[in-house]
């Protein structure tokens, strides 16, 4: 997320939060990184329909619900940028999967 900083706490290592300032002005093709959507049937290792997508950023306008079916549940969306180096906008499946 731009404008997003790790604080990890000087004498507890384990205790961390995110800082998010404004970001005006912030390249989001910059922030993006690779997200990977998996479905949660699906054992962590069975990558067979996980979406991938090489460059993917929030613009950080997001909603949060407390409570929902006891789940915290956080809309996000996200902006999709082809990979500069491949081409590739999205894949589905094992992003491990190579060619012969």
């Amino acid at each position: 997320m731009p404008g997003a900083t790790l604080v990890t706490d000087d004498t507890d290592p384990t205790k961390k939060r995110v800082e998010v300032t404004t970001a005006i002005g912030e390249n989001l093709l910059d922030a993006a990184q690779e997200l990977i959507l998996h479905p949660i049937a699906l054992a962590e290792d069975d990558q067979s329909e996980d979406v991938v997508i090489p460059k993917a950023a929030t613009a950080g306008a997001m909603n949060f619900a407390y409570q929902l079916d006891n789940e915290r549940v956080y809309n996000a969306e996200f902006k999709g940028y082809p990979d500069a180096a491949t081409g590739v906008l999205f894949h589905f499946g094992d992003k491990d999967a190579t060619a012969a």
